[in-house]
This record gives C-alpha cells, structure tokens and sequence, in this order.
C-alpha cells in the first residue's frame, strides 16, 4: 500500500547509515571542495555537483560497477559508464562532501501510460537553502536532456518512494545480508544462502498519459 505525502518528505530520510555506496573518497572530497568554491549559495552548489556528474557518466548497462571492490565513492576523472544506481550514489556522496544535505532513494517508476514497472529505478534528494530537490539524472542523460534540472519526472510517468539509503545489512541466522535497499528483494533459503530474483511492478491503474512521447528502455 502507497500513500502520497504533501510538503517536504519526513526528516528521517536523510539518515540513514553512511555505507560505501555513499562516502565520498579523499579525492573526491578534495575535488569537490574546489568545486563549490564561490558558489553563492547551496543550490548553486548542488547545480555544479549534478553537473559535474552528468558530464562524466554515459548513460549504459555491463559488466562490473562504479563501486566495485571499493570501499568509498571514487572522483570521475573521465568518462565512466553508469546507470541510475552508479549515477546517484555518486550525487550523493558528492554532495555530502560539500556539505549539503541528500539522500539517495530508490522505488519504482512507471512510464506515461503504463501500469508496468521492469523493475527498481533510483534517483536522489537534497535540501538545499530551505528547499527540497529531487534530481532523476540517468533519465535526463538517457533523453538526453540539457541542462540537469531539479524534478521527479524528466522523463514523464509516475514513481513511488519504496527505500532510503543503499547497501543496509542485517545479521540473518549468524550471518550478515546485504540488501541493496527495500525496492529489491532477497530471498535467504534454510541452507543461508541468497537469491536475487527477477521482480516487476504492477499498478491497479496506468500512469497518467503524458502529451509528450515517453522513451522506452530500462527502468533505470
């Protein structure tokens, strides 16, 4: 069951654990301080941090991630394939080390006209100069679309909030889970091992048809 919320979201988003997937590296620490240096206030902050990112991921699917054997987000140096998962981790971790205060979250996103979802999508949050900003930038560099702004829906659908936060663990039977966040799901038979299985969305209803076309391909 989904409720829609008014106003800000609940202040409990913005702490969930500080995991890999969100610590920034010294590098990108480092980089991310001269970054934002002489911006006139955070959302201008924010505005080059988002930039930043899109300028170097591509937007694709493959073998191996940004995070793979690390243990804290690294700073893009080049251009870095990614998807929302990759792409918004980063965000956050980016914006985390300027101080900024964000979220990354995750759910489901049904595209204009559909009442199917292939899947998870992610995007984050940040509250910035007293204001509350999503920013979905996979679906803005899939369009693509120039420049980056502030929005659920860039791409036009319907989403809902299922997860806050990535990478939680739990201890399980004397072992520790990780679960990427609550819009995946895990199964954990009696012999302790784990099953990712396949998953789709569907709604009682389809997504409100936009008056523009609304792109195919993967959710995130």
């Amino acid at each position: 069951h989904m409720e829609p919320f008014d106003g800000d979201p609940p202040d409990w988003i913005w702490t969930p654990p500080a995991t890999r997937y969100v610590v920034p590296s010294a590098e990108l620490q480092s980089f991310v301080r001269t970054l934002v240096h002489g911006a006139p206030n955070e959302t201008e902050a924010l505005r080059r941090i988002v930039d930043h990112a899109a300028g170097h991921f591509w937007y694709g699917h493959g073998p191996g991630s940004l995070m793979e054997g690390r243990s804290s987000v690294p700073l893009l140096t080049g251009p870095t394939r990614g998807h929302c998962v990759d792409m918004h981790g980063y965000c956050v971790a980016a914006s985390l080390a300027a101080g900024i205060t964000a979220a990354y979250t995750a759910g489901f996103w049904f595209k204009a006209g559909s009442d199917y979802a292939p899947g998870m999508h992610c995007w984050f949050v940040a509250k910035v100069d007293g204001a509350i900003m999503h920013y979905d930038v996979s679906h803005q560099l899939k369009l693509p679309k120039w420049p980056m702004l502030p929005g659920l829906n860039p791409v036009p659908g319907l989403r809902f909030l299922a997860a806050v936060g990535k990478g939680l663990t739990f201890p399980v039977r004397g072992q520790v889970i990780e679960l990427a966040h609550f819009a995946k799901f895990v199964w954990l038979t009696e012999d302790g091992r784990e099953h990712h299985p396949a998953h789709a969305l569907l709604l009682d209803t389809k997504a409100p048809a936009a008056d523009r076309r609304s792109e195919d391909g993967p959710a995130c």
